[in-house]
């Protein structure tokens, strides 16, 4: 008995026991059942909640707990599916593209209805997620596939329309992506074409009339574009009659359409709407409802307002980043336009760091030689063009162009912009036979893909005609300029800003050539604008009598010429610099030079310091484009002027000290290099303040560690450069040419300007005075014997950088009028063109008044052609003829 008890109880004992690890084997099982569904329903609330970083986070750790199920697991297909539409959201392209893949082959083993159904939607969105990636030919085949599909596919009131016309405005964005614009237009035809008829559809309806709009945008058919959009808009307020996300959608397209038409107000309007609605119906942190932020961003900068287009981005980052993390392609893409604008406010140091880090989130998601990088890439090129750095912009340029290529091939028109990009860096050098065979490559692609009515192909000759008038073929400059114009007058309308530019690029050039019938023809066009446009007291309008008048003075019609000029007077006296104007105290009021008086001695040999800053110690008045002015500077004068490059020492930025700069002139470098007979130029590029009366009332150029508060003590006085300059440099002849502000302080001047002290570009983005304050009232001072100097703005003026290219107006003007009679042209005869060139444009572009100065009572150097060879040069070291060898010989022949 007792052995019986003792063998069932062993019996009970064995059965618990497999019992307990039946239990022990299913529980952990269960477990991770939950822990799967909790990670899934995580990462799905993180992402309905637009939390994108944590959604991501949150699914691979599910699709990890997935993948040790079964393959079979039910669950896979979701998670796979909602973390692949996570990685795509956060542009994580290759990650993403590998989910779709595989989530695809995992729908195709179904066969049934719904897993049809299924699958159509993984095939559209792996095939967006291709085009995204910049493989558009690989996601057409899909798109094709899944119009096969959709098409066979029964449809009941309405079902089932709006995912072909989805699939036919995909589609239409792989065409264009791959420059078949043809394909492009019919498919979004198709798509109206399938909506109309259908209530049901009317949603659908106004997706393919905004898309088709926003092609007819790109082609510049703007009456067709805006008739399209409105009409999507009008169905999306019958759908959404207090507003909505589709409503947002529809009025961006229509802001970026005004802002193309040069309807400015209009965008802003229709912009400020559109964010509302968007944040209202998605979230600040939706990428429609940042997309608009950047529309607003980038009409701020339209109108130079890049610290209220950087207020705005700045606000949305840390919404973007919260989103997707710091490392998604989304986040670079806002560091990318934030960079730009502080690139635009002259901070050069975080600029760059923004653009490093955006290549740096790009590489590490698309690979180092994918298309998306192009973006990047172009970007910090541009950033160090405009400082100047031409030999670290050119590799990323050239990197670009290599990947679009490769990624689109050579034909396409994302190729010609970057063959422009580059085209412009050696503009820039002067390496102007390579820009323009690059700019004839892209004028080729443009008009091959877009054809030679396109606003595009107008840029591009537009580009070439600048490259053309800066090698002297000033009779094609006008053709190209007067192909353009047309180009543009029919696909824009001739009131539009671009038309605008061209017939005033094209008026001044038939005036320089004597073509004075039709440059007159388009003066008057443009008096009429800008009279309609901004009135008829307007600085456009003074721009616009002065050249008339100057026209017709040449044609003997001095009483109509005399009412303009008077006209035009009475206008700029109202302008900022313009107030001595009615006494005429401004314009050339020197001892003249007599270009039959010879310097006593040929020059033997030529020197130049040359300084720019851009950078300084203190950022907050940093300069956009100074170092770049030296680098041009420097650059002429080797490749042109006929100046030895070991005889010019380029000092920027931080190399541009008050120390360093005396140094360089006294014992450390020219003083004792130059001999009595040579001739020594100093140019410098930097800011100047206005007078001080507790220095004597002196001006000071400002070196690389002056700041707001330290000029008197940091600051070397403007005077010095010139009443004391002779005393340390022992030659005859000396040429200082400054681009700064107040430089004209030098000459003679006894009444307040009116202006208050502020920073430099708090208002006035783009001016060179550190300081605008009242009471100027410098001495007249001489220059020393030999001396000639040439400012770029009277005592009482601001000199520009300009809105149109990389530079100093006054720099960029007196190059191209040193270059205007060839290697002959004298100083005076520069400093007449080049006068008259900064006064017209800073006129037009700034509303204020700009006058050059040339002060030359103790010169005795003739009318010097600064080109001229010298007659007895002291020849380099080896080592230093093979550095002046290698430069000249990078611009040899590039200018004709």
């Amino acid at each position: 008995m007792i052995r019986s008890l003792d063998l069932m109880s062993r019996k009970f004992i064995f059965v618990l026991s497999i019992s307990l690890w039946v239990s022990s084997c299913f529980v952990p099982a269960a477990a991770q059942d939950v822990l799967l569904d909790s990670l899934l329903s995580d990462g799905k609330k993180a992402f309905a909640n637009r939390s994108y970083a944590a959604s991501e986070k949150k699914l691979k750790a599910a699709l990890s707990e997935t993948e040790s199920f079964s393959n079979d697991d039910k669950r896979l297909p979701e998670v796979l599916r909602t973390l692949a539409a996570v990685l795509d959201r956060e542009r994580k392209l290759d990650e993403a593209v590998a989910l779709y893949k595989r989530l695809v082959e995992i729908d195709e083993k179904s066969a049934d209805q719904s897993g049809m159904s299924v699958l159509s939607g993984d095939l559209s969105d792996y095939a967006n997620c291709l085009k995204r990636k910049g493989q558009s030919e690989a996601a057409l085949k899909i798109y094709t596939r899944l119009d096969d599909l959709l098409s066979n596919a029964p449809v009941k009131n309405g079902s089932g329309i709006g995912d072909r016309v989805n699939n036919l405005i995909n589609m239409a964005q792989a065409y264009g992506n791959i420059g078949q614009f043809t394909e492009q237009e019919k498919c979004l035809r198709s798509a109206v074409k399938l909506c109309q008829g259908d209530a049901n559809a009317s949603l659908s309806m106004a997706h393919a009339l905004d898309a088709l709009g926003s092609y007819y945008r790109m082609q510049a058919r703007y009456d067709e574009a805006e008739t399209m959009i409105n009409q999507a808009l009008a169905i999306a307020g019958r759908i959404e009659p207090d507003g909505g996300a589709e409503t947002g959608r529809s009025l961006v397209d229509l802001a970026r359409l005004q802002a193309e038409r040069g309807k400015y107000k209009e965008a802003a309007t229709s912009l400020s709407r559109a964010a509302a609605m968007l944040q209202k119906a998605l979230g600040e942190s939706d990428p429609d409802t940042w997309e608009a932020v950047i529309e607003v961003a980038r009409l701020f900068e339209e109108n130079n307002s890049y610290k209220e287009a950087i207020a705005i981005l700045e606000k949305s980052r840390s919404a973007i980043e919260r989103s997707f993390g710091e490392g998604s392609p989304r986040a670079a893409q806002f560091l990318r336009r934030l960079a730009n604008d502080y690139i635009c406010t002259n901070q050069y140091g975080r600029g760059d760091i923004l653009l490093k880090q955006a290549l740096a989130i790009d590489e590490k998601a698309y690979g180092e030689e994918a298309a998306p990088l192009a973006l990047d890439l172009n970007a910090i090129g541009m950033a160090y063009v405009w400082q100047g750095r031409y030999d670290d912009a050119e590799p990323y340029y050239k990197r670009a162009l290599r990947i679009v290529e490769a990624a689109s091939g050579k034909d396409h028109p994302d190729v010609a912009t970057c063959l422009n990009n580059l085209a412009w860096l050696y503009e820039n050098e002067g390496r102007l036979d390579l820009a323009r065979n690059l700019l004839e490559r892209g004028l080729s692609i443009r008009t091959n893909a877009l054809g030679e009515d396109h606003p595009a192909t107008a840029r591009n000759l537009h580009n070439l005609a600048r490259v053309a008038e800066e090698q002297m073929k000033l009779p094609e400059a006008i053709q190209l300029l007067e192909r353009t114009l047309k180009v543009q007058e029919e696909a824009l309308g001739s009131s539009h800003p671009d038309a605008i530019a061209t017939m005033s690029d094209l008026a001044r050039l038939c005036q320089r050539t004597n073509q004075r019938s039709r440059s007159e023809e388009l003066y008057r066009r443009l008096l009429a604008y800008d009279e309609s446009t901004g009135g008829k007291e307007s600085s456009d309008v003074a721009d616009d009598l002065s050249s008339l008048a100057s026209i017709l003075i040449d044609e003997n019609r001095n009483d109509e010429a005399k009412d303009m000029i008077a006209r035009a007077n009475k206008i700029k006296e109202t302008l900022p610099g313009g107030q001595r104007m009615v006494g005429g105290g401004h314009g050339i009021k020197i001892a003249m030079i007599d270009p039959k008086v010879s310097a006593p001695n040929p020059v033997a040999d030529k020197w130049a310091l040359v300084i720019g800053i851009s950078n300084f110690k203190d950022p907050s008045i940093n300069l956009q484009y100074a170092a770049k002015d030296a680098v041009d500077f420097k650059n002429y004068l080797v490749s042109e002027a006929n100046f030895k490059a070991d005889h010019v020492k380029l000092l920027t930025d931080k190399d541009a000290t008050r120390g360093n700069i005396i140094a360089n002139l006294g014992d450390k470098w020219l003083a004792k290099s130059v001999k009595k007979d040579d001739l020594v130029l100093i140019f410098i590029s930097s800011h100047g303040t206005s007078a001080r009366k507790d220095a004597g009332s002196a001006n000071f150029i400002v070196p690389y560690e002056t700041n707001f508060n330290n000029a008197l003590l940091t600051g070397i006085p403007m005077q010095w450069f010139t009443a004391g300059i002779k005393d340390l440099i022992p030659c005859d002849r000396v040429v200082v040419v400054m681009d700064v502000c107040h430089g004209g302080a030098l000459r003679s001047i006894s009444e307040a300007d009116g202006f208050e002290p502020e920073r430099a570009g708090s208002q006035n983005k783009g001016g060179k005075g550190l300081l605008r304050q009242g009471q100027i009232n410098s001495p007249q001072l001489s220059v020393g014997c030999g001396a000639l100097v040439i400012a770029s703005s009277e005592a009482d003026q601001l000199s520009w950088e300009s809105k149109r290219y990389a530079n100093g107006v006054f720099t960029r003007r007196l190059i191209e009028a040193l270059r205007s009679q060839g290697s002959s042209t004298t100083l005076f005869q520069a400093y007449k063109h080049m006068r008259s060139e900064v006064e017209q444009e800073v006129l037009r572009d700034r509303a204020q008044i700009q006058t050059p100065v040339l002060i030359s009572n103790a010169w005795n150097g003739g009318d010097l052609a600064l080109a001229l060879k010298p007659a007895a040069p002291r020849f380099p070291s080896a080592a230093e003829a093979a550095v002046s060898t290698k430069i000249q010989n990078r611009t040899k022949g590039n200018r004709n």
